[in-house]
């Protein structure tokens, strides 16, 4: 894909925008941090790319191979990729965006600052998805191709502590299969004729058992439609037939009982059997879910012909960190970090278009997993684990909005963190001005010794403005704090 085919015309979106992608990220490799949905522990996305390091193809040769080819033509993006490849020649992306100078914020920021400046009618945000894109590219083409089993399995070990069920059962076989099979790749322990057909007949098996358990429910429900109107019994058993899929296949396992009551609901107001309808929501309401097997998913990775990278990423990415917002954006919700929280891809995806107040509705036990989550935030800003003194409102203004949006329904009492912030805020700002002080001192030694760079003036002024900049950075720092306090106060005030 071409940068011109991305790039349109529009106003010049502000530099927040690494910002709080880097704020995002910061809550989402959060350690220990809990799902605000179902209260389970979330895999960090710092601990996979880390997991990967060491595992996957050198840049260099995924460059030799010319799957990135496509992004020659985004010129920064091209020479950002070669400069690493020249520099780390025998390691993988993983492995380069570990180290300080490279990680994966910072590096972005720099290709979409250089694609701004090559591109000056392209606005930011467009270059920062040109920016993910390429990442993502680079990230897929190196893992492609992994090391052995035995090794992956042994690099991803400290994620199994994350998973439940069957992706749980899923990861555990691989291990059995990693020692069965120590120098193969997992990509091809899955293809297999053993292992392929061993699951495959499992897995058949499993679709029958299932089958005959909501075949029960489907035929008690055909009963009583036939007892109201024998006449409509076979449109109904075209309903149920299309029912059964989505009570097997449906991705949103969570609503799959609300999209069968919805289909039965149509019929019934369009046949007129308005009659029977508590009957047949109870008949739903008492089926069971179904959820995929640990067989389903290597007989979907054979048959799908999935890769290495894709084989651990379908295990893991049900319990992997992900940003959700409160208020949705369709809905006049803000991209800012206030206004969302940490959930697991199970929950998001299950989630889907609903926003927090309607799922709420759904999910009681929701409430308190949430009021965890922000618990667990704010003592990691008062503890230091956050070193970012950005995120000091987030626990606040996360409570408000929540609040806002549930009708009073989620709500904390946060004068206690506000007051502790504070002093924490106030004693940063005065360490500060004493540095200030100290530097100003130091700039009026330097111009009473300046007779000592008369042989290298050059040597002074550049001297002068370490120090000035110094004193701008921390300026800067306290100008935020002050902007922090003054909302907290508020807070405390009741004014907000």
């Amino acid at each position: 894909m071409q940068i011109t085919n991305i790039g349109i015309n529009s106003s010049n979106y502000s530099n927040t925008f690494k910002a709080r992608m880097f704020e995002i990220q910061t809550l989402q490799n959060l350690k220990g941090v809990r799902c605000a949905c179902c209260g389970s522990s979330v895999i960090p996305p710092s601990d996979v790319a880390h997991a990967f390091a060491g595992l996957a193809s050198p840049l260099s040769k995924v460059l030799e191979n010319g799957d990135l080819n496509i992004w020659q033509e985004a010129t920064p993006v091209w020479h950002t990729l070669v400069n690493l490849a020249h520099k780390y020649p025998e390691d993988s992306l993983d492995t380069i965006l570990q180290s300080d100078d490279n990680n994966y914020s910072r590096l972005r920021g720099r290709i979409v600052t250089d694609v701004t400046l090559t591109y000056p009618e392209y606005d930011r945000y467009r270059t920062s998805t040109i920016a993910k894109r390429a990442f993502k590219a680079m990230l897929y083409s190196s893992r492609n191709e992994l090391d052995v089993a035995s090794k992956v399995m042994d690099r991803f070990v400290e994620c199994k502590q994350y998973l439940q069920g069957e992706p749980l059962k899923a990861f555990e076989t691989l291990q059995r299969y990693a020692l069965m099979y120590p120098n193969k790749r997992l990509s091809e322990i899955v293809n297999l004729p053993e292992v392929y057909g061993y699951h495959r007949a499992k897995n058949e098996l499993y679709k029958q058992e299932q089958n005959k358990k909501l075949d029960v429910y489907f035929d008690r429900i055909i009963k009583i439609i036939k007892n109201e109107d024998p006449l409509s019994v076979e449109c109904f058993k075209k309903v149920s037939k299309y029912a059964r899929d989505v009570m097997l296949y449906d991705g949103d396992i969570n609503g799959r009982k609300d999209k069968v009551k919805q289909l039965y609901l149509k019929k019934m107001e369009l046949m007129k059997c308005d009659a029977v309808k508590e009957q047949v929501f109870k008949e739903i309401d008492e089926m069971p879910l179904i959820r995929a097997s640990e067989d389903s998913f290597f007989t979907y990775a054979c048959e799908k012909k999935l890769d290495d990278h894709s084989i651990i990423k379908n295990i893991l990415s049900p319990k992997m960190a992900s940003f959700k917002y409160i208020v949705r954006r369709a809905e006049s919700g803000n991209n800012s970090i206030y206004n969302g929280l940490v959930m697991c891809n199970d929950c998001s995806v299950s989630m889907g278009k609903d926003d927090y107040a309607s799922t709420l509705n759904n999910n009681p036990d929701m409430k308190r997993y949430t009021l965890e989550q922000i618990k667990f935030v704010a003592d990691c800003i008062l503890s230091g684990k956050i070193i970012d003194e950005s995120f000091s409102r987030w626990p606040v203004a996360v409570v408000k909005i929540l609040e806002k949006n549930t009708d009073g329904r989620v709500s904390s009492e946060m004068t206690k963190y506000c007051n502790d912030v504070m002093k924490y805020l106030e004693n940063k700002s005065l360490e500060n001005e004493n540095k200030i002080k100290n530097l100003n001192n130091q700039i009026s030694e330097l111009y009473k010794n300046k007779n000592q760079y008369n042989e290298n003036p050059r040597l002074f002024y550049v001297e002068e403005n370490k120090l000035k900049k110094e004193i701008e950075e921390l300026e800067r720092q306290n100008w935020e704090r002050e902007h922090d306090l003054c909302y907290l106060k508020k807070i405390v005030a009741g004014e907000i």
